[in-house]
């Protein structure tokens, strides 16, 4: 893999973020997310470096292989093979670099908002907004999220598949959990 798409790199993006629950917009927030994948995985990735895979700063440099492996084991992956193995063929349905589905953010609902989550074939969730991208889990059909867990995440996007973080802590941090690989999720603000 010596020249990994944009679109899994894009994925990989939005997985980081959702993971860490932030978007990765300002200096510090670079900072941030070195400080924690040399936390978890005792590896570095410079802020700058982060900065030129989010685009951040506008230098025509590709990405090594050893950059995006670490990316993907701070989020649980073997490595970047894997990564883009569990993420074949993401259908992101970009346009200029912006989501043309409809999208839910997290930070836009109020605390009580309640947003069902479904996926095929036949699983739901329904989720109760706690504030800061938590949401307990309140009904659960057919999935393995348990009622009464606690999850984050940082927006819905119609049709695409959602990740989300138990609050469930292992050694290794946040267990990550997908729901929607194929054919995406479809969410109600209730």
């Amino acid at each position: 893999m010596n020249n990994p798409s944009e679109k899994h790199i894009d994925q990989l993006r939005l997985t980081v973020e959702a993971y860490v629950g932030r978007r990765m917009k300002t200096p510090k927030d670079f900072i941030f997310l070195s400080e924690q994948i040399f936390t978890r995985r005792k590896m570095m990735i410079s802020p700058t470096t982060l900065k030129r895979i989010w685009g951040y700063l506008s230098e025509n440099i590709h990405t090594r292989l050893s950059t995006l492996d670490i990316l993907a084991e701070f989020l649980g992956y073997i490595s970047w093979a894997d990564f883009v193995k569990n993420h074949a063929e993401p259908d992101l349905t970009m346009q200029d670099g912006f989501f043309v589905n409809s999208t839910l953010f997290a930070r836009d609902l109020s605390i009580g908002s309640k947003v069902e989550v479904s996926w095929m074939p036949q699983s739901l969730v329904r989720l109760l907004y706690m504030g800061e991208d938590r949401f307990l889990v309140y009904d659960s059909l057919h999935s393995v999220l348990k009622v009464d867990s606690v999850v984050r995440l940082f927006s819905v996007i119609e049709g695409q598949p959602l990740c989300l973080f138990t609050t469930e802590h292992s050694d290794e941090g946040y267990r990550i959990y997908y729901c929607g690989r194929v054919g995406g999720v479809h969410f109600t603000v209730l």
